[in-house]
């Protein structure tokens, strides 16, 4: 009865609207505008924004949020951060660190109780190219390590003022630049608009371009530190990239074979059970052969 109720209650609440995922264009566009507004945290926040994208992240894994979440999920800080080049761990002191192979982040303790959690990512094979992985990490910790005072529990979220003020960028001013980009480009070539955007939206993103990347979903899970398949979630059917070629790969097996229902009646010991909807008898192995792409169906 009990259940009853609160299934009728979950019914009357309003559907739960996610976050649009963002596009690798909108990230590109946010780090462009704030190169040419030549704005030093702006800069901070797109570099902040596109390294979360790679790496799938919460948002109060990049940044100060204030939230709940923030006091169960630790910002990243400097020590968390490795580079590898060669197969040899690099030191921040290293003039190479763009250049490293690989570069790998431990998350210390996440929303969902698991710990110190390493994910690493390649160097993206473009070159000169500021979306990558490898690249955004370097000039984030080369940034902060010309701080002073800058140690290994520096937070990777921290931008200094030209008056020499050091302060932790926040969720809400990456979600505003963001939305501001957004309204730039437009509703018309995105197909949503500012107000259904936010910082989740990084993450979200990430997942979305993985899967349109035929990453698969176990790797997924992996890289944005999901324990279920839940990232299913950000993958929106109304992408039109979602779609593409599957009409013409739902018509590559026009027709093929099922087993019919098993339905058991009582016969002598060792006699074949009837098959129900089909008569099969006279069938052998060579006649089947000529059904095109004869499948059996497991519910297991």
């Amino acid at each position: 009865m009990l259940k009853q109720v609160y299934q009728g209650y979950k019914n009357m609440d309003p559907a739960t609207k996610q976050q649009k995922a963002l596009p690798v264009s909108v990230l590109r566009k946010m780090y462009n505008l704030a190169k040419i507004n030549k704005h030093p945290t702006q800069i901070v926040r797109a570099e902040l924004a596109c390294l979360a994208f790679f790496f799938c992240m919460r948002s109060c894994e990049y940044s100060k949020t204030g939230t709940d979440e923030s006091k169960r999920t630790q910002t990243l800080t400097l020590g968390n951060i490795r580079f590898f080049k060669n197969r040899k761990l690099l030191p921040h002191s290293s003039p190479d660190l763009a250049s490293a192979d690989l570069v790998d982040l431990t998350f210390i303790f996440q929303k969902n109780d698991d710990r110190n959690e390493s994910v690493g990512m390649h160097r993206a094979e473009r070159a000169n190219d500021f979306m990558c992985p490898v690249r955004l990490a370097a000039s984030i910790v080369k940034r902060i390590r010309g701080y002073p005072g800058s140690s290994d529990t520096s937070k990777i979220n921290l931008s200094m003022s030209s008056k020499g003020k050091i302060s932790e960028i926040t969720s809400s001013s990456i979600r505003a630049q963001i939305r501001d980009v957004v309204t730039a480009i437009g509703h018309k070539n995105l197909g949503f608009r500012s107000s259904e955007v936010g910082t989740h939206s990084i993450r979200s993103g990430g997942a979305m371009a993985l899967h349109l990347a035929s990453v698969s979903p176990l790797t997924i899970m992996m890289i944005g530190r999901w324990r279920s398949e839940a990232f299913l979630l950000y993958i929106r059917k109304q992408v039109q990239q979602f779609s593409e070629g599957l009409s013409d790969r739902m018509l590559e097996s026009e027709d093929y074979f099922t087993t019919p229902d098993y339905r058991n009646i009582s016969g002598p010991a060792g006699s074949v059970p009837a098959l129900e909807s089909q008569n099969l008898h006279g069938l052998n192995h060579k006649s089947l052969g000529t059904w095109k792409h004869p499948i059996a169906i497991s519910a297991c």
